[in-house]
């Protein structure tokens, strides 16, 4: 979505990989996303001043994602569209919506905009809700999956010897 270091996350865990440095670090937070259940994924999602990023759309519609206002520098300058709905961002408000939706988010402010962004598995009947469960294993178990938690950990040892 990306190319420069404006917009940066803080992974809990993503399809089953958890990221044990950042549940280290942020243990409340981590004690209350252990009791959501169906977590599919979990991070700090940061974004720069002037940063927006573009419209896209979730890969997988098995999941619902949620966002928590955690840092809004000036909520007048930062946003959120879904489809076509606009919202601003409030401390301490949430927005829960269809990842697969097109979407897009900004900051226009001179600060930092931080979110809690959390996945979980969208409510299905039990057929599909089994079906489900299954693809986002095997999301897991993905190449590309695997190989984003071998990078996160790859960074994480890197900075572990730097400081």
């Amino acid at each position: 979505l990306t190319q420069d270091a404006r917009w940066k996350i803080l992974p809990f865990c993503a399809y089953g990989v958890r990221h044990a440095p950042t549940w280290r670090r942020c243990p409340v937070t981590g004690q209350a996303l252990g009791r959501i259940p169906g977590l599919v994924s979990a991070m700090f999602s940061v974004l720069g001043p002037g940063k927006a990023l573009p419209v896209h759309r979730g890969p997988y519609a098995g999941v619902l994602r949620y966002h928590l206002a955690l840092i809004v520098p000036d909520p007048a300058s930062c946003g959120i569209q879904v489809g076509g709905e606009v919202r601003q961002w409030r401390e301490g408000e949430s927005l829960l919506f269809d990842d697969t939706w097109p979407h897009r988010a900004w900051n226009g402010s001179a600060g930092w905009r931080v979110i809690l962004f959390v996945d979980v598995r969208r409510p299905l009947p039990w057929g599909l809700s089994v079906l489900n469960r299954l693809v986002l294993w095997l999301i897991g178990r993905s190449a590309f999956v695997q190989a984003a938690a071998e990078r996160m950990h790859a960074w994480e040892r890197g900075r572990e010897r730097v400081t």
